[in-house]
Formats: C-alpha cells, sequence, structure tokens
C-alpha cells in the first residue's frame, strides 16, 4: 500500500527551507484552482481565458510570495493562495469584459474571500462529520477529490461543479453549458455515477 501524501501542514512547514516541498506544495492546490478558474471562465470566455494559464499565473506568483506567508495551517494557506488567485481571475476577466475598476468575479463558494478554506466547498462530496479534526481531513480529500472531478470529461466535470458545489439550478446549468435542459440531469447523474466509481477504486487515495 502506497504512504499516505503528507499533510498539507507538514509541507508549510518544510516549504519553508526546502523549495521541493513548496513545489509539492503547490502542485496540490493545481486541480482545485482550475476548477474554480472554469467556474469564473465559463465555456463563452475560454477560447480567449485559458484556465491553466491562470492557475499556472497563480503558482508563479505563490512561490515568488511564499516567503511573506505567514501562516502555519491548511485552511491559513488555502485563503491566501485564493487571494492570489482570485486577483488573477479579477485582472483576466476585467481585460476581457473592459470592466476596469470593478471586480467580475461571481461569489463562487471556491474562492469566497472570508471562508476558512478553499478545499472545504468540495468536501460536500465526501461523507464526514464537522469536528475541528474531521474538517483537516475533509480538506484533504477535498484536493485529491478535485484531481479526481479532473479526470472527468470536462461537461460533466463542469455539470457536477455547477450543480453540487455551486448550487446553480438545472436551467441555469443548461444555458451556462449550451445543453438541452432535458440533458442537463443525466449529464450529472452520469458523472457522479463515474466520480464514485473512481473513489470506490480507490483512485482519490
Amino acid at each position: 500500500m502506497a504512504p499516505d501524501p503528507p499533510t498539507i501542514d507538514s509541507l508549510i512547514q518544510a516549504a519553508r527551507t526546502d523549495s521541493a516541498a513548496l513545489g509539492h506544495l503547490l502542485e496540490r492546490y493545481r486541480a482545485i484552482l482550475h476548477l474554480a478558474a472554469e467556474a469564473q471562465i465559463g465555456p463563452k470566455l475560454r477560447v480567449r481565458c485559458d484556465a491553466s494559464d491562470l492557475v499556472q499565473q497563480t503558482m508563479i506568483d505563490a512561490q515568488k510570495d511564499f516567503p511573506s506567508f505567514a501562516g502555519c495551517t491548511e485552511a491559513e494557506f488555502s485563503a491566501w493562495i485564493k487571494r492570489i488567485h482570485r486577483h488573477n481571475l479579477s485582472d483576466a476577466l476585467k481585460q476581457h469584459f473592459h470592466a476596469a475598476g470593478r471586480t467580475v468575479l461571481r461569489e463562487e463558494p471556491l474562492l469566497s474571500p472570508n471562508s476558512d478554506s478553499a478545499c472545504i466547498p468540495l468536501a460536500g462530496l465526501v461523507a464526514g462529520d464537522s469536528t475541528p479534526s474531521r474538517q483537516v481531513a475533509k480538506a484533504e480529500q477535498a484536493l485529491r477529490l478535485a484531481e479526481i472531478l479532473r479526470s472527468l470529461p470536462e461537461v460533466q466535470r463542469r455539470a457536477i461543479c455547477l450543480r453540487h458545489l455551486q448550487g446553480w439550478k438545472l436551467d441555469a446549468i443548461a444555458q451556462e453549458l449550451d445543453r438541452p435542459l432535458g440533458s442537463v440531469a443525466g449529464l450529472i447523474d452520469r458523472g457522479l455515477k463515474a466520480l464514485r466509481k473512481l473513489m470506490s477504486e480507490g483512485s482519490w487515495l
């Protein structure tokens, strides 16, 4: 059995003196930041604003600014890197919407500026209680779950995120994805079945 990956808290501590640990720490967030970028950009802007490019810019900025990060917990690091990502997304969307001087970001759970963790919203798809220790475990699981979600076909991933992480109604999802309303429920159901299958196979561990 493969050993458990290091915790976010331990990676933060190691990253203070080890650049490789910092790289590993940032990579743990790549999938969830990509989901957040996709949620903001949407399919209509994707030809002009690439989620992967925005995530990479956040990684570069976080690596450069990490010496100024004063926290030591997953919640603190998640909130910190989320603020960097939100700033980059806002700048990119302002450029494309010609909306200088005001934010154009939608209030998405994955990017809510005041929540304790960038990851807990995803953990709503993982069973468990809400004790402090369980919250830490759920945050770790959420990062892994984000990686599994990224392995699904894009339209399934987007539908699941819109419905179960962002609370959109089916008709709004159909409009966002440019799909007939009747196909959206089936799309979400198939995506969740695929997600649960991957989880049951241990692909998320």
